[in-house]
């Protein structure tokens, strides 16, 4: 008789977690040292002068699975498919059934909610590979939760916020006895610490294009030894401090004497804004989810996800909510894939996704999505079933149809208020749910037409706004990008448009008015506006207090007006107005000094020729 085995893992952007079921308690599984990391990708994000790359962005496994499965992961060259099924492979030999040729092994894996159907049958390929029985995918929300639940409290609303190295989800689960029933979620697979991180690398290698130290024309290795570096130090830039990088480490001993001793530092200041411009958009996912389930004030918090470490979090939760947050371990959502898997009953792993074998992977291009967990709330990017859309109208329309027979026509108007009501509602989400997934294949200006539709279908609706005002923005820095400035400037119009047109807009939102204020600022610099680009960067000082990067910009631009005096003539070296006690010759069609009327060449300036 086969013996069944289950295994939890946390298919984390940067480790691999396992966790085995040991009489009924889950147990994490330390694996060897060198397989404790997940290979990352360094790419060049855009183009700069001369061709060379402008920057370079990090992109982990989780989102290779998404977007390119065939890049080669170094050192071994293999791709990400390739990668992931050894590896999971060698966890299932580890920690499976040692001695027993008949266990079964059953694989729970947790996966951000927001995970694409790339991503999902990406994975069910690599398990195939790997020799698994049955795998089972679940929502890292939920497997946090049923491994913390006890550290809650027993709240029946509980808030489950989690932001890892490659995304992003929060989601509202109702917890009555054993049930956790998810009541609404929402997420952004493109959020996470990678971007963090690529900031800060991008940051490090232009600082080292400083002193001479080009990394893309040496050895690609020195980029991978920079990226060893970051993760620590991008959370201390995120955490308000100066980080000094030391060469030595990235050179690795190689004879470079005019190197040797000496580091990079990188100022906290430009990260500040980055970082507040990151939290505010889970912010705004989290208060969507809050207004969507009808709970301002949830009973308990559940932090999980390397980027809730960052203090601009656990400051944004203290100033927002009462309840106290919790912080779940590192091992929480394996151990809790692990408890989802003893909860299953052997009925449910016959129903659950047989792991796709590696050739029948190759020759099957549509696969199904594996199982969910529980039935659950669409998450941004995916559209709501079409059956619930029509148990939620169709009564409504009965409803005003009867009052309307009875000759009840107030009650018939408040029902088809509702009804505009629920239906303007629920078509303002499947615009930007449209928008979200153009964004994310990165088709921007079907984005920016979808928007602006929802925009002007309701243009108080301040989500919609903010999102086409975030849309906005990033048309205007591609258009700085093509040296297009004018292009830049009326994107900038639009998004702080639709901004303004919010009740207490500036007020409420002064900050994502004064991120879209300062790009047109730094297009109107670029065509010689000084004293415009000035009063803008004010503006955004006022909007954003605690934005230190535009008072920095308004100094530079205030000390490039003092220098520069006059009409230019200083800048060329004569003075810009004439020494005192001369006389200044006037120009050729000026009014002539003698009182004629005429011009000055017709005048006395024919005379003296």
């Amino acid at each position: 008789m086969s013996v069944t085995h289950t295994l939890g893992i946390d298919l984390g952007g940067s480790r691999l977690r396992v966790a085995v079921d040991r009489d009924g308690t889950p147990a994490l599984v330390e694996p060897r040292r060198e397989d404790q990391g997940m290979p990352r990708v360094i790419q060049p994000a855009g183009t700069g002068t001369g061709g060379r790359p402008a920057g370079c962005r990090l992109v982990s496994l989780k989102r290779l699975l998404d977007f390119d499965t065939s890049l080669p992961i170094p050192p071994t060259g293999q791709n990400s498919i390739e990668w992931l099924g050894e590896r999971l492979e060698e966890v299932r030999r580890g920690c499976g059934p040692q001695g027993d040729d008949d266990g079964l092994i059953h694989c729970v894996m947790a996966v951000p909610p927001v995970f694409s159907q790339r991503q999902r049958s990406a994975l069910r390929t690599a398990t195939g590979r790997a020799g698994f029985s049955r795998i089972r995918l679940v929502d890292d929300t939920l497997a946090a939760l049923l491994a913390c639940r006890d550290d809650l409290g027993g709240g029946e609303n509980v808030l489950v916020y989690s932001w890892g190295a490659t995304t992003f989800s929060v989601c509202l689960y109702r917890c009555t006895g054993d049930r956790l029933q998810p009541v609404s979620q929402r997420g952004d697979r493109a959020l996470g610490g990678d971007d963090l991180e690529s900031h800060a690398i991008s940051a490090a290698v232009e600082g080292m294009a400083a002193k001479g130290l080009k990394l893309w024309r040496e050895n690609h290795r020195l980029l991978h030894r920079l990226a060893d570096l970051i993760p620590d130090a991008a959370l201390r830039l995120a955490g308000g401090e100066d980080v000094s990088i030391p060469l030595d480490p990235i050179l690795g001993g190689r004879n470079w004497p005019l190197y040797q001793g000496r580091s990079v530092t990188l100022q906290a200041e430009p990260f500040e804004s980055f970082v507040a411009e990151m939290v505010d958009r889970t912010l705004r996912l989290t208060e969507e989810v809050l207004d969507e389930s009808g709970c301002a004030q949830p009973d308990g918090i559940l932090l999980t996800g390397g980027m809730t470490r960052l203090p601009a979090v656990g400051k944004a939760f203290a100033d927002r909510f009462e309840a106290r947050p919790v912080s779940a371990p590192e091992a929480a959502v394996a151990c809790g894939a692990v408890l989802q898997g003893t909860r299953l009953s052997e009925r449910d792993w016959e129903k659950a996704e047989r792991p796709v074998p590696a050739q029948a992977a190759a020759d099957d291009d549509t696969p199904d999505e594996p199982a969910r967990p529980a039935p659950s709330a669409p998450a941004r990017g995916s559209a709501p079933a079409a059956d619930g859309w029509a148990a939620h109208f169709v009564p409504l329309i009965s409803e005003a149809e009867q009052h309307e027979k009875q000759g009840d026509y107030g009650r018939a108007i408040d029902a088809f208020e509702k009804l505009f009501q629920d239906l303007a509602r629920f078509s303002s989400q499947v615009y930007r749910r449209v928008a979200d997934r153009l964004k994310d294949e990165g088709r921007i200006d079907e984005a920016y037409d979808v928007l602006l539709k929802a925009n002007r279908r309701d243009p108080s609706d301040r989500y919609v706004a903010l999102d086409f005002a975030e849309v906005c923005r990033k048309r205007a820095y591609r258009g700085l990008d093509h040296k297009q400035p004018h292009e830049a400037a009326a994107n900038v119009d639009k998004g702080a448009g639709a901004i303004r047109a919010l009740p207490d807009g500036e007020k409420a939102y002064g900050r994502h008015l004064a991120a879209l204020l300062y790009v047109k600022a730094v297009a109107l610099s670029q065509q010689g506006r000084m004293k415009v680009a000035e009063e803008l960067l004010e503006a955004c000082c006022r909007h954003d207090p605690s934005g230190k990067v535009y008072a920095k910009e308004l100094e530079k631009l205030h000390d490039a007006r003092r220098r520069r005096t006059g009409d230019g003539r200083a800048k060329r070296g004569r003075p810009a107005t004439p020494p005192a006690g001369s006389k200044a010759k006037p120009g050729r069609n000026d009014p002539c000094t003698c009182g004629s009327g005429k011009k000055y060449k017709n005048c006395c300036g024919r005379r003296k020729k």
